[in-house]
């Protein structure tokens, strides 16, 4: 006769054997059958499970649109993002859009020279890039007219300063909601 713990032993690992052989049921037949005759579903269960399931994906596809809408705002067209001057922008953004913007202007003033029609284009690239700064402006509180500080010497370096190096504020200001960048984990000055 065996013993009482002997007993437990062999049906914990009797247990044990059954769930590891339903897993690997489950991760060979990777079918609604599969899982229907692994977890004992009569067909309406199943199907109610299959409606859960596909809510739930659909509420996780709509939660990741929202947050792709609230992380993009405005900016989900490049045309929104460039040339208009509403709305905030986080200082990764700035830096992704400031750079896109910097090397599209460098490759149109190198071939002024050549295509004197390509000055229209830098203009153009000029109007993206006071845009662009006076979003991040409005990120840290001022108004687009701070930029004219740009022009004042002794004080022309400020304006880049707080654009470039400083986080926007926390939280709604007048011009908006807070953006979600990839730097706004810790969003304080």
């Amino acid at each position: 006769m065996m013993d009482t713990e002997e007993k437990l032993r062999r049906l914990r690992a009797k247990a044990e054997e059954r769930e590891r052989v339903r897993e690997e049921q489950l991760q060979n037949k990777d079918s609604l059958e599969a899982i229907r005759e692994v977890y004992g579903l009569s067909e309406l269960e199943l199907q109610k499970l299959e409606q859960e399931v596909d809510a739930e994906y659909a509420a996780e596809q709509k939660a990741e649109q929202r947050q792709f809408q609230h992380r993009y705002g405005n900016w989900s067209s490049i045309k929104q993002l460039l040339f208009t001057a509403k709305g905030r922008l986080s200082r990764g953004d700035f830096w992704l859009a400031e750079l896109g913007v910097f090397v599209v202007h460098s490759l149109i003033a190198a071939s002024v020279v050549t295509y004197p029609v390509l000055g229209v284009l830098t203009l153009i690239c000029w109007l993206a890039h006071i845009n662009l700064a006076i979003k991040r402006c409005h990120d840290r509180g001022y108004s687009g007219w701070f930029l004219i500080l740009g022009c004042v010497p002794l004080l022309q370096f400020w304006p880049m300063v707080e654009l470039f190096f400083l986080a926007g504020e926390n939280g709604e200001n007048r011009f908006g909601p807070e953006p979600i960048g990839f730097d706004s984990t810790n969003n304080s000055t």
